[in-house]
């Protein structure tokens, strides 16, 4: 159960609840007020500790080093730790030596391996900088492995992004393995979605048995409430991330999407920051900022509040109405993001974008309690607005409405039926998209379709499997139409 939870947080899933007590209906008559901006990530940055200064061994200091490098790899105990200390005696230079060593395929394994061990052992945050350093630009995967495992054993936290983003690009199974128990020693479990894959299907039975004991220590005494609330950082932890969301400003998307793995994958720990950013001068810095809790699912629950405050941006909120729905989560303490969101998509005074993404919001909550005025809103709008009467119908099946019939052949149970139709129906409908339609089925699915249903998803990502040069997205979408009418129309009579 345990290890199911971490996936589903880690993934952004939110855990579907008991239903809650519908709200008072609310209206707004008008929209709230847009909050202010100002210089939030800039002064952020200014408040960072500075980065440490580069430094050069001393040219006359060089053949000490080598002697001494030598003597720490061929010793071992007492002798190792005193040579060791006789290298950092050096001065700063030492560390760029060390880093150079640890690079260098021409020397011995054991130089390089001792060059790793010493500087697993320094000050930081330079020590810290250089094992990224060769994290980053190692050959050999044990190079990079080791240099993992002296991060993880730090107690320092700056290099915990950067870290992040090694997950992002790294190709060698037993490196992912080190990276992620690095990181998970800090609590940090950006690397669980690779594990559970090199679990799974590595053709190493070593490897595999390596990811499953990394994932067992994850989860061991770790809560919902831990996996939810941001954790204390060091200074340094701050100014990395502080950094990074200053890079969802870019022009190039190589940064500004490294930034969003990045922040995405830190969970909790970076909700704080980009709350704060939601309401930077940079409108990109807003936008990407809010995507990022977009997808970080239910661990972004400690935003609500300040999306909420977004709502009446007019560039902003709409992403934040769908934001909102992706973090919250159904119970009792969030029914108030259920009550806005409600009310903005039926304000017929609020702007379209707006209402439409107050909808989608409602599409990726999926809260039973939504289903009645979801229904009401569907009645209006399937022939006046179809792109509205989509998100309608979506939300409407990611909310289990099917669940919610009275089985007795009552009019809502007709207005169910027609809304999960013209779920189905938007799977090819022109200028509808079916994307779109079919995220919402497959939220539905992960949350369960329902009794005599079990079968459907399976089915469904046979059809996605058929995709190719001879299969192309319109046949994919049209027999996945056909499956869900011919399984639906069991139950929808």
């Amino acid at each position: 159960m345990k290890r199911a939870l971490l996936v589903a947080l880690l993934v952004g899933v939110a855990a579907c609840d008991e239903p809650v007590p519908d709200e008072p209906e609310v209206v707004w008559p008008d929209l709230p007020a847009a909050p202010a901006t100002r210089d939030v990530v800039d002064a952020a940055l200014a408040d960072a500790p500075p980065a440490p200064a580069p430094a050069t061994l001393a040219e006359e200091s060089v053949d000490d080093f080598e002697g001494l490098l030598g003597f720490v790899a061929e010793s071992s105990g007492d002798l190792r730790t005193v040579g060791a200390q006789d290298l950092w005696r050096l001065g700063d230079g030492v560390g760029a030596a060390l880093r150079d060593a640890a690079l260098d395929g021409a020397r011995p394994d054991a130089e390089r391996a001792a060059a790793l061990g010493v500087l697993g052992a320094g000050e930081a945050p330079r020590a810290s900088t250089l094992l990224l350093a060769v994290l980053e630009g190692a050959a050999e995967p044990w190079v990079r492995g080791s240099a993992a495992w002296y991060l993880g054993e730090r107690e320092d936290e700056g290099w915990i992004c950067d870290a992040v983003l090694r997950l992002k690009y790294e190709t060698d199974e037993s490196v992912v393995v080190y990276l992620a128990q690095a990181l998970g020693k800090h609590e940090v479990l950006a690397g669980l979605s690779g594990l559970e894959v090199i679990s799974r299907s590595s053709w190493s039975e070593g490897q595999r048995a390596s990811a499953e004991a990394v994932i067992q220590q994850m989860a061991a005494g770790l809560t919902e409430e831990q996996l939810m609330t941001p954790r204390a950082r060091d200074a340094r932890f701050d100014a990395a991330v502080w950094g990074w969301i200053a890079r969802l400003s870019e022009f190039q998307l190589r940064g500004v999407d490294d930034a969003r793995f990045i922040l995405k994958n830190l969970g909790a720990d970076a909700v704080p920051h980009l709350s704060a950013a939601l309401v930077d001068d940079d409108r990109y810095v807003r936008l990407h900022a809010c995507q990022c809790l977009e997808r970080m699912g239910a661990k972004a629950n400690g935003a609500i509040d300040a999306l909420l405050e977004q709502l009446g941006a007019p560039d902003l909120g709409p992403q934040a109405a769908v934001t909102l729905g992706a973090v919250s989560r159904t119970t009792g303490e969030d029914g108030r993001v259920r009550v806005a969101l409600v009310a903005l998509m039926r304000n017929e005074s609020a702007p379209p974008g707006l209402r439409l993404g107050a909808t989608r919001g409602l599409v990726r909550m999926g809260d039973p309690a939504a289903v009645d005025p979801l229904l009401a809103q569907f009645a209006l709008e399937r022939e006046r607005w179809p792109e509205l009467a989509q998100a309608v119908a979506e939300a409407l099946v990611t909310s289990n409405a099917l669940g919610s019939r009275a089985g007795d052949g009552a009019e809502r149970d007709g207005r169910i039926a027609a809304a999960y139709r013209f779920a189905v129906d938007s799977l090819d409908t022109p200028g509808l998209d079916p994307a779109s339609t079919g995220a919402a089925w497959e939220q539905a699915f992960e949350r369960g379709l329902g009794e005599g249903l079990e079968d459907v998803p399976e089915a469904w990502a046979a059809i996605g499997a058929k995709r190719g040069p001879e299969f192309d997205a319109v046949a994919m979408w049209r027999e996945r139409k056909e499956l869900l009418e011919r399984e639906l129309g069991r139950v929808l009579r």
